[in-house]
């Protein structure tokens, strides 16, 4: 089978210039975003979901792995004080419901006053909980995602030595940067594990 996904990158700039930061998005060798501009400027407050749909690939669970190369292209340094920059601290998707849609599913609050749709089993607890399914229309949402994973590999010059051993010993993701002046941007390799449905009717 083949699985439809939307895929996102939460990244900001280090602005510079007379223009944000600007980056093309390779998938498996085929651009999918072209001259996206970056216009956000912390990894907490003003950040950009750089967000696309790919499809017909491997179905979630299935040792699929995607390739994704992000170059900067419109690179500029005059001096430490004006040095344009890329940086990437999340990769995420979601896989398509069988109605074409993309959804998330959500528990709800105890005292929520919205219905459910149905009751489900949580994570952690296994107890039984309300969930309500949410069908996502704005993919800048960066709770929308599966972004639980960390990439299986990353190769860019950007990449400071010692960077991979970092981000292992932690198991989270560790913030990818893009200097500009490799010929090659970064290129990350990413596994598509669970569904975006993990709470099943």
């Amino acid at each position: 089978m083949a699985t439809n996904y939307r895929f996102g990158i939460r990244c900001w700039q280090d602005q510079a210039g007379d223009e944000d930061a600007k980056i093309n998005v390779y998938l498996n060798g085929t651009k999918v975003v072209s001259e996206a501009a970056i216009t956000g400027t912390d990894k907490d407050t003003d950040y950009n979901v750089i967000s696309w749909e790919s499809l017909g690939l491997g179905d979630t669970s299935s040792d699929t792995i995607i390739t994704l190369k992000v170059e900067l292209v419109n690179n500029l340094y005059v001096d430490a004080n004006t040095d344009r920059n890329i940086y990437i601290n999340g990769i995420g998707y979601i896989d398509q419901d069988p109605d074409g849609t993309y959804k998330s599913w959500r528990e709800l609050a105890s005292d929520s006053s919205e219905t459910p749709d149905f009751t489900g089993a949580d994570w952690e607890t296994n107890e039984p909980v309300p969930i309500k399914i949410d069908t996502v229309t704005d993919f800048t949402v960066w709770d929308s995602y599966i972004t639980a994973y960390m990439p299986t590999e990353v190769t860019s010059s950007s990449i400071a030595s010692g960077w991979w051993d970092t981000a292992i010993a932690a198991d989270a993701f560790h913030t990818i940067v893009i200097w500009g002046d490799e010929t090659d941007g970064v290129t990350i390799k990413y596994k598509i594990m669970e569904t975006r449905q993990s709470i099943q009717r």
